[in-house]
């Protein structure tokens, strides 16, 4: 049951992808990627971290020491992914990423915006199958509670997917993966769905690290919304309606959270 639950939520998303173009213009693209920085820092700063906040630390020392330094552990966490995702930036990027970015930009991209795109492209994938694994153990979790719950959990998450899984297609698309990729490759993240939810009935009641990983997670979200997207968006020259269009579609991803959060 908690493994069906977990799959669909994941699986679910990606058929709407199906019906979204392969081949987007340069301005349908750049306005789907600004939905998804708004979509990026709505679920960081509206979901991730509010949830993270709700977990009360178990260990008194830990605790103690936060407390008597006035230091919040999400908020230091979020600092850490932040930190995480320049790491693996480096690590997983080099000359190899900027060959692919120049390689596979998108058409009418600088090859500076084309080398960005590609870098987070491979990020967003680390940090929304990141993101699933968090999912997947609140899923399990409710379960765990009871049926009703859980069922509850279930739909609030596959409907908190749809606008994500538009968002993260968009980033696969301007990093230069075609359309059956870049459905194949979301479709694998949603594994880490699975993998949460295992991890709960696996630990029980010990399996409290989404403290620890959803503030990682929503660090990640920012660090490619910040730098992956928006910087090498506002690195190109655009027109004053193309500008105005893009902060709209920002703020519609941003609201589609918002709305979101209303139901769960």
């Amino acid at each position: 049951m908690i493994a069906t639950a977990s799959l669909s939520t994941s699986i679910f998303p990606i058929f709407i992808l199906f019906f979204c173009p392969s081949k987007p213009s340069r301005t349908v693209l750049d306005g789907l990627l600004m939905f998804a920085a708004g979509g990026l820092l709505g679920d960081a700063f509206l979901h991730l971290l509010p949830h993270a906040s709700e977990n009360r630390i178990t260990d008194p020392f830990l605790a103690s020491l936060l407390e008597e330094y006035h230091v919040s552990l999400p908020h230091l966490l979020v600092v850490a992914g932040l930190l995480l995702f320049h790491v693996l930036e480096g690590l997983l990027g080099g000359n190899d990423c900027e060959e692919h970015g120049k390689e596979h930009k998108p058409k009418g991209a600088s090859p500076a915006q084309g080398q960005c795109l590609s870098h987070t492209a491979r990020l967003n994938l680390l940090a929304d199958t990141v993101h699933n694994f968090t999912d997947g153990m609140a899923i399990a979790a409710s379960f765990a509670s009871s049926l009703q719950l859980g069922v509850s959990t279930t739909l609030a998450v596959m409907v908190h997917e749809l606008p994500h899984e538009i968002g993260d297609y968009a980033v696969l698309l301007g990093g230069g993966f075609d359309k059956s990729a870049a459905i194949s490759f979301q479709g694998l993240t949603g594994l880490g769905n699975l993998a949460g939810a295992l991890f709960v009935g696996l630990c029980g009641e010990r399996a409290d690290s989404a403290m620890w990983v959803l503030p990682l997670a929503a660090g990640g979200f920012i660090y490619i919304a910040v730098g992956g997207i928006l910087t090498p968006l506002s690195a190109r020259k655009r027109g004053f309606l193309e500008v105005v269009g893009g902060c709209l579609l920002f703020i519609m991803g941003v609201l589609s959270m918002v709305v979101i959060g209303m139901f769960e």
